[in-house]
């Protein structure tokens, strides 16, 4: 309309920017969030869709570039989107909702799943042990992400998802009194030491942590193990976590948790239930069924809590 082509050119030089330098090497979007990864891959197709087809006017090539383009397509021509969208296939519990990584609404997510097959964002720093199809689907979800806005601090947090729904869970975004709530670490399906938060962030001294293994290969027995002590920087001599999903016959299988802690005082192994069922929580050792009590606080001995 203008009759300016080199505003295209900078609109699509400026794309190429956003999406090679925003989103990660495994198509994640740097905040970690699936709902805002969501956002902004919206947004981008609007861009797409408006660009398709377009062709510099005869003749034309950009001054400093050298670049033409004739039948534009910009989502064709930039290998990140397409790892962007499976990013979006991956990242669901077999119900369909989308995994609650940092800030992520929990009514945002797309189709149910079929199957439930592990993964790695390496990029990221989250994994998925998974198996089974239809009710009988099984996803453990491990992550190490500190995220970049939207973020929590839930460094080596797991989410658990069987029997058709969540077992532990994460309340992921709420846009009400109780946000600040969500973002602590005792919020979060890990461990928690001296009662502090953990810190989270990609500045100067990044608390982005370091994958030790992943194997999948065996249906029977999938592992993953990642070693996170930045999110305790200067208390956690060693802040890592080993998670190994194993194959049953007749059953579901069971998920063995190894947590391993060193430095502060005083440790808290927290896991929370599903947020939106009732649950009951039983231990069975050499045959004998232990009721475990909810406790009247968990504030430690001498401690006044003011609201």
């Amino acid at each position: 309309v203008l009759g300016r082509p080199d505003y295209i050119h900078t609109a699509v030089g400026r794309l190429d920017r956003l999406t090679t330098e925003q989103f990660f090497a495994d198509g994640s979007w740097q905040e970690g969030a699936p709902s805002y990864h969501q956002q902004v891959v919206g947004a981008l197709s609007n861009v797409f869709a408006a660009a398709r087809g377009y062709s510099d006017p005869p003749g034309y090539t950009h001054p400093e570039t050298g670049k033409r383009f004739d039948n534009l397509d910009i989502e064709a021509s930039f290998p990140t989107v397409a790892a962007a969208r499976r990013f979006l296939e991956l990242m669901r519990l077999p119900n369909g909702r989308f995994v609650p990584v940092h800030d992520t609404w929990w009514n945002n997510g797309g189709r149910a799943l079929e199957e439930s097959k592990p993964f790695l964002l390496p990029a990221l720093g989250h994994a998925c042990l998974g198996h089974g199809a239809g009710d009988a689907q099984v996803q453990a979800h491990l992550t190490w992400s500190p995220g970049h806005g939207h973020l929590h601090y839930d460094g080596l947090s797991l989410l658990l998802f069987a029997h058709g729904k969540e077992l532990l869970s994460d309340l992921g975004y709420t846009h009400t009194r109780q946000h600040a709530a969500t973002l602590a670490t005792a919020m979060h399906n890990t461990v928690l030491i001296d009662a502090r938060n953990q810190v989270a962030g990609r500045g100067a001294r990044s608390t982005f942590g370091r994958l030790r293994f992943f194997e999948p290969r065996d249906a029977s027995c999938q592992i993953v193990s990642v070693e996170n002590p930045e999110v305790y920087q200067e208390l956690a001599k060693r802040y890592q976590r080993t998670l190994a999903l194993v194959a049953a016959e007749g059953s579901s299988g069971y998920l063995l948790d190894l947590f391993e802690v060193e430095g502060g005082e005083h440790h808290d192994y927290i896991l929370h239930g599903s947020a939106d069922e009732e649950q009951e929580m039983r231990a069975e050792m050499a045959s004998q069924a232990l009721t475990l009590a909810p406790m009247e606080s968990l504030l430690p001995p001498g401690v006044q809590f003011t609201p």
